[in-house]
């Protein structure tokens, strides 16, 4: 017989979330990591507009290898989801700083 939801131990998502573990979390990534991820960016945003772009998508996978199998992540500082998504989100802020200094 299941269990019924008013007596079902729901555990509080938001306390163990990435989220709010990742506030505190200031990673410093290598700055040829960070400009590879922002090519990734650009790359992707030109292969949306122009799809069915052989070279675009070469270009994209030739960027994903190199950020996987960049040196950082084998250095002890751990290759997981919250790091790649502080990657992501550092090589945006990076890209509107630049656009926004042009």
């Amino acid at each position: 017989m299941p269990i019924p939801v008013a007596q079902r131990r729901i555990p509080d998502v938001r306390k163990n979330s990435n989220t709010c573990s990742n506030r505190a979390m200031a990673r410093t990534f290598p700055p040829d990591l960070v400009e590879t991820q922002r090519d990734w960016i650009r790359t992707y945003e030109a292969l949306a507009r122009t799809p069915f772009r052989t070279v675009l998508r070469r270009r994209l996978q030739l960027l994903s290898c190199r950020i996987a199998q960049h040196a950082y992540w084998s250095a002890g500082a751990g290759h997981s989801p919250a790091a790649r998504t502080e990657l992501r989100r550092q090589a945006r802020a990076a890209e509107q700083r630049r656009s926004g200094a042009a």
